[in-house]
């Protein structure tokens, strides 16, 4: 036998066996389910960054806006119908530099949303 080689000895203590073959497993179920579950939120979130991250409009450079706006527009598109979409990213990437000089840095897109019904800019 190798030396790194060891035949599986049982547990006999019940709280050590309970830890190793409950808790372990439960643990590891949960762990692998809330990873599963996240990693599509963190994509969508990547994937609104435009909107999401609206406090710092200002900051974005007009080539990085327009490609988040592209994007965003490819990405809520229609696959079965190519000229169908929810958005046009052209029109997405207007509106944002025009809300520009009106969106402070401390603004929520809920507040960016309730400054645009407020005044009707819609």
């Amino acid at each position: 036998m190798f030396v790194y080689e060891a035949s599986d000895e049982t547990i006999q203590d019940p709280k050590q066996s309970f830890k190793i073959n409950f808790y372990f497993a439960v643990l590891d179920t949960t762990l692998n389910s809330i990873k599963e579950r996240f990693t599509p939120l963190k994509q969508h979130s990547e994937e609104l960054k435009v909107v999401r991250e609206i406090d710092v409009l200002k900051d974005w450079r007009d080539e990085d806006l327009m490609k988040q706006c592209k994007d965003l527009h490819l990405k809520l598109r229609d696959h079965q119908n190519k000229d169908s979409h929810d958005i046009d990213g052209l029109a997405l990437f207007e509106e944002l530099k025009a809300m520009q000089c009106f969106v402070r840095k401390e603004s929520a897109p809920l507040d960016v949303l309730n400054y645009i019904l407020y005044t009707k800019t819609i």
